[in-house]
């Protein structure tokens, strides 16, 4: 006799048995799926930088770049190097690209446990250089520095680090690896190709040529050392790094954050071009003597103007009368100019003593240019005393070198001579390891 009930019994022991095998399945593909994610994957020694990457030598490249980069800029920032938001950095296997991938992409997400991350997703072939690798990471620390103190981007508009900061920073990061050549600076400073500032800040790198490019980054890393030289030029540039959470990379948010150039696009570009003629001058020349420094800069500083125009024989003011006469007619401002550009050529190769006053006849004759005379009076009457000061000390010490040379002895005198303690006699020895060595000695090998 049959019992439908243990039928069915059986029938559901079945399917229970069927679904917990399923289920055993299913786990262990997710461990397995778990486990190779695990092997894929790598930790910086900081925990910012987590690395997905299929090769493990690359990984590890990778890895040990990051933490390299980070604590580079940290120290140019002059900040302790702490650890931000987690950055992920994926790298796409070259078989798994296709011709529409992106050779990377940059993007803030949001995880499970609402925590903000940063993720770089990038090609293999682009990572495999190490001033590509080190330009990709660095947007990932900026955009991860911009946005740290956010705390979520759902519905959150954000912008890319700028790029001429990113330029600027792998420049100066790499500027002892690979800096770039004297000579596209010097055609910088000899052509005068240095853009409007505003108009750098708006320009794209992406769309440029190869030359185009190197020029770029030439220019953006002397603007990051203009800015990196002044007092305040770090915690300025920390503010403006901060400032794009909410606001566009133009023109107004950089002169805003960073007063300590000038406050206006024309001191910018002043200091822009002294930083390229400085990297100009890098290989190719030698500060000048006291002597031949004062000289050029009273060459430069001798000029002779008549007071009225109408009569060239008239009464003539010379010096720095001339120039606060020459900064008081427009028309006649266009010679403060010529001789703003010679006192910053000697400044390049200039006495390092005599740098800070040659500096300081520069500023005035760059204020008197653009009309602010204000201090200009007593600036040049110090500066005047200053280097009358300067000019005879200097040809006093000049005397005393010359005495030197000319009266020093040609043969040594013997006064100095230390007392050489005589030699002791050598002690044979009869060790096993010397009568070894002494047979080897005698034959020869």
């Amino acid at each position: 006799m049959a019992f439908p009930c243990l039928a069915a019994g059986r029938a559901n022991a079945v399917w229970v048995g069927l679904f917990r095998v399923a289920l055993v399945t299913c786990c262990l593909f997710a461990v397995v799926a778990r486990g190779a994610e695990f092997e894929n994957r790598t930790v910086s020694a900081s925990k910012q930088f987590v690395v997905f990457c299929e090769s493990k030598s690359l990984r590890s490249k990778i890895v040990l770049r990051a933490e390299a980069v980070r604590d580079r800029w940290t120290r140019i920032l002059n900040v302790q190097s702490r650890s931000g938001r987690t950055i992920v950095i994926n790298v796409i296997p070259k078989a798994k690209a296709t011709n529409r991938t992106p050779k990377s992409s940059l993007r803030l997400s949001e995880a499970e446990n609402r925590t903000v991350k940063v993720q770089l997703d990038v090609l293999e072939t682009a990572v495999e250089g190490d001033l590509d690798l080190d330009r990709e990471i660095l947007r990932a620390i900026l955009l991860e520095q911009t946005y740290r103190k956010v705390d979520s981007v759902a519905g959150l508009r954000y912008e890319m680090p700028p790029p001429w900061l990113v330029e600027g920073t792998v420049g100066v990061l790499r500027v002892q690896e690979q800096a770039p050549s004297p000579e596209l600076f010097l055609r910088m400073v000899e052509k005068n190709d240095v853009p409007r500032l505003e108009t750098f800040l708006k320009m794209n790198p992406g769309r440029m040529d190869a030359t185009s490019l190197a020029v770029y980054r030439a220019q953006a890393m002397a603007l990051l050392r203009a800015i990196l030289d002044q007092e305040r030029g770090t915690a300025e540039l920390q503010a403006y790094i901060a400032a794009l959470v909410d606001r566009p990379a133009d023109l107004k948010v950089f002169l805003d954050s960073m007063p300590c150039l000038g406050g206006s696009p024309d001191r910018v570009r002043r200091l822009w071009i002294l930083i390229i003629a400085r990297y100009s001058a890098a290989t190719r020349m030698t500060p000048g003597t006291t002597g031949e420094t004062a000289k050029q800069l009273a060459k430069i500083l001798s000029v002779t103007v008549p007071l009225d125009p109408s009569k060239p024989d008239g009464k003539r003011v010379s010096g720095s009368e001339a120039l606060l006469f020459l900064g008081k007619d427009k028309r006649s401002r266009v010679y403060l100019v010529t001789i703003e550009a010679e006192l910053a050529k000697l400044s390049l190769k200039a006495h390092p003593v005599w740098r800070p006053i040659v500096e300081g006849y520069r500023d005035i004759v760059f204020r008197l240019s653009k009309g602010d005379s204000r201090g200009a009076e007593k600036g040049l009457a110090d500066l005047d005393a200053l280097r009358e000061q300067l000019k005879g000390r200097s040809s006093e010490i000049e005397s005393y070198m010359d005495w030197f040379e000319a009266s020093k002895m040609t043969t040594p005198s013997g006064a100095f001579t230390p007392i050489v303690e005589p030699e002791l006699p050598l002690v044979p020895r009869n060790d096993p390891i010397s009568r070894h060595m002494d047979d080897v000695e005698q034959r020869g090998w």
